[in-house]
């Protein structure tokens, strides 16, 4: 199920003339069904985006969470003005063991041996800055 993120307050505080758009919303995909309901969207934004790439598409990283998600968890982070999809920072989540301790790891679909190549962001183009500070503060309010 879609979920609402709390978005962190700001990382470093913004000049009063470079306001952060009050439209922008940012909501949690952990769902594969949820991929495919934006499908369509996604891969808009994936033709548009200044990033985007096979790589980035719903048509890789769709059958890519089919083939390699097991054990993991979709932290998929969609950004929205309005109706409009205007950014995708698609991340999936799962436990791993470093030194011997287990701690959560947070990496973009995609990402492993399986050796996807230019993992990124996905903005509306003009869009990058919004979409990346309003990433980051979603990222800060993951469960």
């Amino acid at each position: 199920m879609s979920e609402a993120v709390k978005l962190a307050p700001p990382l470093q505080a913004a000049p009063a003339t470079s306001a952060m758009p009050a439209g922008i919303s940012a909501s949690l995909l952990t769902a594969p069904l949820e991929l495919e309901a934006i499908r369509a969207e996604w891969a808009a934004l994936n033709a548009s985006a200044r990033a985007g790439c096979l790589f980035l598409g719903p048509e890789w990283l769709i059958p890519w969470w089919k083939h390699f998600g097991a054990g993991r968890s979709l932290q998929v982070i969609a950004l929205r003005e309005g109706p409009a999809l205007v950014g995708l920072l698609p991340l999936f989540a799962e436990r791993v063991r470093l030194g011997g301790v287990s701690v959560r790891r947070i990496a973009f679909l995609g990402d492993g041996a399986t050796g996807c190549d230019y993992l990124d962001v996905l903005a509306a183009p003009g869009r990058e800055a919004e979409v990346l500070d309003q990433s980051l503060r979603a990222i800060l309010a993951l469960p």
